[in-house]
């Protein structure tokens, strides 16, 4: 079931102390319940009422792809207050690099 989770919303959020984390990862827990939820009752209504099939499928895919955009995002936007912004793979980071050049001619204007 855990894999089957973890397949739809990604994985959650790795445990930690801070607030966060925890934050994090009881919203990616609270998502999931309140997920089958809705898949519950929107099989109900789909039984008494095949007009609202479209609706299922709808919740069965759009929920999960928005949920991991938007759990991503906010997981990234968190490490990125940390010093650990989440790149693609291959992607160069050159704003480290320009905060670092810009403090040594900062430094140095400061030394003349």
């Amino acid at each position: 079931m855990t894999k089957f989770i973890q397949f739809l919303f990604g994985k959650p959020y790795r445990k930690g102390k801070t607030f966060g984390s925890r934050i994090l990862r009881l919203m990616y827990w609270g998502m999931v319940v309140y997920y089958f939820l809705v898949l519950g009752l929107l099989l109900v209504n789909t039984i008494f009422n095949m007009d609202a099939i479209f609706a299922l499928f709808v919740a069965i895919i759009f929920f999960p792809v928005s949920f991991r955009l938007i759990y991503f995002l906010i997981g990234a936007n968190l490490d990125y207050k940390k010093g650990r912004w989440m790149m693609p793979i291959g992607a160069k980071s050159y704003r480290g690099q320009a905060i670092r050049r810009q403090m040594h001619r900062t430094s140095q204007n400061m030394k003349r």
